[in-house]
């Protein structure tokens, strides 16, 4: 009994070496996995899309203003690839929260 609670331990805390990450970009621009990119961990489902938020209103406060754009975000312009696990990072500031969507931010 020992040995297959250690296997399930061993299995269960292996991270694997790569994950499979969506981008999605504006109109016109060419999605890509490069460093700095914002991802979904999985593939470029109707339910990663609606995770990301890019379907909706953009929110941005600076300098104390608050603006509202409605960006075009197609869903099918998207890239999805394999990244190493250990380049995605958790969002950072405020944005953490976006993690628990599965949201993920390519390191350099």
């Amino acid at each position: 009994m020992w040995a297959t609670g250690a296997a399930a331990f061993e299995a269960l805390s292996a991270a694997p070496s790569v994950t499979t990450v969506t981008s999605w970009a504006g109109k016109s621009i060419l999605p890509d996995l490069n460093a700095g990119r914002w991802v979904m961990k999985g593939e470029a489902t109707l339910w990663n899309y609606i995770k990301t938020g890019l379907w909706g209103p953009q929110i941005d406060i600076a300098g104390g203003q608050i603006t509202v754009s409605l960006p075009v975000v197609p869903i099918a312009n998207s890239v999805t690839g394999e990244v190493e696990t250990s380049s995605l990072m958790w969002p950072r500031g405020w944005e953490w929260i976006k993690g628990f969507l599965g949201q993920r931010v390519i390191s350099p």
